[in-house]
C-alpha cells in the first residue's frame, strides 16, 4: 500500500526540482537582457540591480543542489529519472555562471560611460539577443522533450563568437589609434569576453539537457 504513495511523493520532488530549473533559466535570461540594456541605454541604476539580483539565482542553485542531493540519497533514482536529477544539478551550476557574468557585463558598463563607444555596444547587443534566444530554446528543449532544439541552441554558439572576434578585434583596432580611450575600451573587452563565455554556458546547458533527454552525450 505504501508504494503508490511513495512513487507519487517522488513525482512531485521531480516536478519541483523541474519548476526551480525552470524558474532559474527564467532569471538567468532576465538578468543577461536588464545587464545589456544597461550598457546600450547607459542606466547605472539598472545596472546595480542587475548585479543586486544575482543573489536569487544563487539561492536557487543551492535549492537545486540540496535537492539533488537528497533524491539521490532517499530515492535512488534510475533510468532517466536518475539522468534527471543528475543533470539538474550540472544545470543549475551553469546557470549560476550565465548569471554571474551578465552581473560581470552590469558591473563593466558602470566603468564605460561615454556614448563614443556605441559601434560596439551595438555587437553586444547582438550578442546579448543570440544569448537570450538560445537560452529559450534549451529552455524549450528541456520542457518539451526536444533534443532537436538542444542541437540547434548549441549551433548557435558559432555566432557569439564570431561577433566576439569581431569585437574584440575593432576594439583592438580602437585603442591603437585612440589611447586616451584605452580603459573603458578594456572594460568593453572584458563585457564581450563575459557574454562569449555566456554562450560557452548555454552551449554546456545544451549539452546536458540533450543528455537528459536521449542519454546519450552530444556532440
Amino acid at each position: 500500500m505504501d508504494k503508490p504513495h511513495t512513487l507519487k511523493v517522488f513525482d512531485a520532488e521531480l516536478e519541483a526540482l523541474s519548476k526551480a530549473i525552470n524558474r532559474m533559466m527564467d532569471l538567468a535570461g532576465s538578468q543577461v537582457e536588464s545587464a545589456v540594456k544597461a550598457l546600450v541605454e547607459g542606466d547605472p541604476e539598472l545596472a546595480t540591480a542587475t548585479v543586486e539580483r544575482d543573489a536569487k539565482v544563487n539561492q536557487l542553485q543551492g535549492a537545486v543542489d540540496g535537492c539533488t542531493l537528497r533524491l539521490l540519497a532517499l530515492r535512488q533514482p534510475v533510468a532517466k529519472d536518475l539522468r534527471q536529477i543528475l543533470t539538474a544539478g550540472r544545470l543549475a551550476a551553469d546557470l549560476e555562471r550565465v548569471a554571474d557574468y551578465a552581473s560581470h557585463v552590469a558591473r563593466y558598463s558602470l566603468e564605460i560611460g561615454g556614448r563614443h563607444l556605441e559601434e560596439f555596444f551595438k555587437l553586444v547587443a547582438q550578442m546579448g539577443s543570440i544569448a537570450g534566444q538560445m537560452l529559450a530554446q534549451v529552455q524549450r528543449a528541456y520542457q518539451e522533450d526536444d533534443a532537436a532544439a538542444a542541437v540547434e541552441a548549441w549551433k548557435r554558439d558559432r555566432e557569439i563568437d564570431r561577433l566576439y572576434a569581431d569585437a574584440y578585434e575593432g576594439l583592438s583596432r580602437y585603442m591603437a589609434s585612440e589611447p586616451e580611450c584605452v580603459e573603458p575600451c578594456l572594460a568593453l573587452v572584458h563585457t564581450v569576453r563575459a557574454m562569449e563565455r555566456i554562450g560557452d554556458h548555454i552551449t554546456n546547458l545544451a549539452e546536458q539537457v540533450y543528455f537528459q533527454i536521449t542519454g546519450k552525450v552530444y556532440p
